[in-house]
């Protein structure tokens, strides 16, 4: 973990920003950029930065599951990885509490409000997580 702390407009984002396109360059990691602001929105965060990694941030949950399932190449009978596809669509668009949502493309339905599901995300390089004005979350 590295922390990068200094006053403001010292260039703590752009070096972070460096860091994170020559690791990405050298194919050593997959970079999520987590932006944080003073009034929150649906685009910030973890979840944020993995719709903006995929360029899926305004697509709704059926999309996100079609998306997922062409990127890993899911096959219909596979059981086990249908389920990781709504777990994820689950915590990219999360179901409001009270609202019934029939199956998807994935013919599954999970209930998941945890970050852990990142993971399952990308099998085949680690994540590095660029948490950019963290401190404007006020701890949540």
């Amino acid at each position: 973990m590295v922390l990068l702390t200094g006053s403001a407009a010292v260039g703590k984002s752009h070096l972070a920003e460096w860091l994170c396109e020559d690791a990405h360059e050298l194919g050593l990691v997959i970079p999520l950029r987590a932006k944080h602001n003073r009034m929150p929105t649906r685009s910030e965060g973890m979840v944020g930065a993995v719709l903006g990694y995929f360029g899926i941030e305004n697509a709704d949950r059926d999309i996100i599951e079609r998306f997922l399932m062409n990127i890993w190449e899911v096959p219909k009978n596979d059981e086990d990885t249908l389920y990781w596809v709504a777990a994820v669509a689950e915590w990219l668009r999360p179901t409001a509490p009270g609202e019934q949502v029939a199956e998807g493309p994935s013919g599954k339905r999970f209930a998941v409000n945890s970050p852990q599901i990142q993971r399952g995300i990308v099998w085949h390089k680690p994540l590095l997580s660029w948490l950019d004005d963290l401190h404007l979350t006020g701890g949540k």
